[in-house]
Parts: C-alpha cells; sequence; structure tokens
C-alpha cells in the first residue's frame, strides 16, 4: 500500500484527486495512508467490508475528475504514466477515444520484475468493436489489470460501472463495456506494475479465472451478437484453456 501510494503521488501529471477507499482492511493500509501528509488525498473507511465490486463503484462514485485511474493496493505506476495517459484523452484529434491503456511490468512480492506484458504489438488508436473481437479470440486479458487503464469518466453513464457476474475478470468485462461505447488507444510502453503473490500463483485461483473467462465469453457473445461470431468464441475458449495450463507451467517454474 505505501509503495502504490507513494507511486502515485510522485506522479508528473500533479493535478490529481487520490481517493483511498479502505473496505475493512485488517493490515496497516489505513496507518501507511494517514503517514503521507498530501492534501489531494482523500480517505475514507468502509463500515463494513463491500468486496471488490462495490468497493470499486464506491471509489467511481465519489471520483469528481475528467478521467478515472482504478488503483490496486499493490500496484504501481511509473512517474510518466497519467501524463503520457491524459495527453491522448486531452488530444482532439482522439475524441472518439473513451479508454488509453498501456504495457505492464509482472512483479513479485520483492517488486522483482518476472515479465513484461502487452496487446501484442500493437500501439495507437484501434476501434472498440474490434478490439473486443481479438480480446475475446486471445483468451486472455491484454489490456491489462485496472491500473493499466486511464479512462472517461463521462464513459460510466454509458457502460455501468463493475458488474461481479464474473468476479475474476471483473476488470475485463469493465473494459469489454467501455468499447461497445468507444475506441482504445494502446501506449506499448510499460508504464505501471502488476504484483503478483504466491496465493496468485495456485492452480486452484487459475482454474477460477479459467472458469469466469469462460462465462465472461458466453455473456459478451450473448450481450454483442452481433460484434462476435461462432470462430471468435471457438478460439477464444480454446486459447483460454491452453493459456491456463501454460500460465500454471511457468509459475510453477519461477
Amino acid at each position: 500500500m505505501e509503495d502504490t501510494l507513494q507511486s502515485v503521488l510522485e506522479q508528473s501529471y500533479r493535478n490529481l484527486e487520490v481517493i483511498i477507499v479502505d473496505d475493512r482492511s485488517t493490515d496497516a493500509s489505513v496507518s501507511n495512508a494517514l503517514c503521507f501528509k498530501d492534501s489531494r488525498i482523500h480517505l475514507s473507511i468502509n463500515e463494513e467490508n463491500l468486496g471488490p465490486e462495490k468497493n470499486w463503484n464506491l471509489a467511481l462514485a465519489k471520483a469528481n475528475g475528467k478521467y478515472i485511474k482504478l488503483v490496486c493496493c499493490d500496484d504501481l505506476l511509473e512517474k510518466d504514466c497519467i501524463t503520457k495517459q491524459s495527453a491522448i484523452l486531452e488530444n482532439p484529434r482522439f475524441s472518439g477515444v473513451g479508454l488509453v491503456s498501456c504495457s505492464r511490468f509482472i512483479i513479485n512480492s520483492q517488486g522483482r520484475k518476472i515479465l513484461q506484458r502487452s496487446f501484442g504489438k500493437l500501439n495507437g488508436r484501434y476501434d472498440g468493436k474490434k478490439i473486443i473481437k481479438q480480446i475475446i479470440r486471445s483468451g486472455n486479458n491484454p489490456i491489462g489489470e485496472p491500473a493499466a487503464g486511464l479512462f472517461r469518466s463521462d464513459m460510466i453513464k454509458k457502460a455501468g460501472c463493475y458488474r461481479a457476474i464474473a468476479p475474476y475478470v471483473i476488470d475485463l468485462d469493465f473494459w469489454i463495456r467501455l468499447l461497445i461505447q468507444a475506441d482504445i488507444y494502446i501506449i506499448d510502453e510499460p508504464l505501471c506494475s502488476f504484483r503478483i503473490s504466491r496465493q496468485s500463483w495456485s492452480a486452484r485461483l487459475h482454474f477460477r479465472q479459467l472458469s469466469d473467462y469462460l462465462k465472461l465469453i458466453r455473456l459478451t457473445a450473448a450481450e454483442n451478437e452481433h460484434i462476435l461470431t461462432p470462430m471468435d468464441i471457438w478460439s477464444g475458449q480454446i486459447q483460454c484453456v491452453i493459456k491456463t495450463l501454460l500460465r500454471i507451467l511457468i509459475f510453477r517454474l519461477l
């Protein structure tokens, strides 16, 4: 939590509203946050544990800015992350872009960089609906975790908030619904880091993610029949199984 907040406060983009919504954490998150004397920080503590979906939506409801980035408590931002992403959304040429994503580092619990993940070799602006087809066919989350994205706050009214229909891919479900409404700009540069722990390496968790991803494919197909073809769905299901097995193998070798 302390490293995460430090990386946010040290952004080269200074005009930030930093909203911390503590979901009844049992560690030192609150005390660590109180150590930072920065007027941009707004801390609230839930009266009861709400879980990721309601807690994330509460954070969205509290946000007042034009753009929103959700950063979970173990993730990190590179110093120019928000500067580079907001520059795209501020550019009149990209008024149809609703989401800016970036490549990211995968780090372990000690902060060591394990690998770098990106959306293939994509870089620049892409049609949202076409990207959805690529996402489904990929069998994973090429856009990245919440910290990888910066989106326009007014997109929430069009796309809706986070929903826990498929809890282990709640972020990807949100990205897909944004992309129904707007284009995406992809920055092929690692501007954030996603931390994995020993718990996230377990086969049990990977198989739960697999189950939820397959559920998300079916849901996306049902809600967007005009976008996905049977081949998109079939390819995504096969790739999802293959990549789940590969992740389990890789994590066991680390």
